[in-house]
């Protein structure tokens, strides 16, 4: 039975996918299409997929989503030419035979921007969340084309980015990540989407710590979440979690 049940995981020239069951054992067949596997697929259940490329150097996938075995989204980012550095959005999807790239927009007047998080809780809802050089940034996908979000920063912020989101509805999200503030001491991140508009949320920092962030989040219910991170204290790190409910 094939199960395309799929992830995401960062290449350094090149996007790279990895899929369960069927599909590695398929893409690992002498004589078919794509790179072989390494390993023994059919035993560890995980091989390589076939996915496209921008043609550019250093395209990355960073997050994926799957709606369903033949409706994911996976989010990036990509050197805006062979001749820079900047990157821009990428977003790919996956129709349960190949991965296709899609159109995304950018801000029109940032120098650089990138995906590192995404969500979907239906084949034609679904949000990714990151970066650009003004801050925070967040898209949306309605089955048809993504569109850009407006997303708040905090006053006094510098290095705004959201790293992670979850979704529980079309109109529940809680996005996470971390910015510089004032002080310029980085410190954690939370936003909500409610279906009209992202809003920031008050969230902790450990004591005494010299700097922190969030990475990731999952909600098991609107307003029901954890993220996880981590801070430092001078040249130590340790791990972090918080929490929402």
């Amino acid at each position: 039975m094939r199960v395309p049940l799929c992830t995401i995981v960062i290449g350094a020239s090149a996007a790279l996918v990895l899929a369960t069951a069927g599909t590695a054992a398929a893409m690992s067949k002498p004589g078919s299409r794509g790179p072989r596997a390494v390993g023994d697929a059919a035993a560890s259940g995980w091989g390589i997929v076939k996915s496209p490329n921008p043609l550019v150097r250093n395209g990355m996938v960073t997050a994926v989503s799957c709606a369903a075995a033949n409706a994911c989204e996976a989010v990036g980012a990509y050197p805006s030419s062979s001749s820079s550095f900047n990157d821009v959005t990428l977003a790919e999807t996956w129709n349960g035979t190949v991965w296709k790239h899609q159109t995304t927009p950018n801000p029109p007047t940032e120098i650089y921007s990138a995906l590192l998080g995404v969500s979907c809780t239906a084949a034609n809802a679904c949000e990714a969340v990151g970066y650009s050089s003004f801050g925070t940034l967040a898209e949306a996908w309605n089955g048809t084309a993504w569109s850009l979000q407006t997303t708040p920063n905090p006053a006094g912020a510098t290095g705004s980015r959201l790293s992670g989101v979850s979704c529980t509805a079309a109109n529940a999200c809680e996005a996470v990540g971390s910015y510089t503030n004032s002080a310029e001491k980085g410190v954690t991140l939370a936003e909500a989407w409610n279906g009209a508009a992202w809003t920031l949320q008050t969230t902790p920092n450990p004591a005494g710590a010299t700097g922190s962030g969030l990475s990731g989040v999952s909600c098991s219910a609107a307003g029901s979440c954890q993220a996880d991170g981590s801070y430092t204290i001078g040249r130590r790190e340790f791990t972090l979690v918080i929490a929402r409910s």
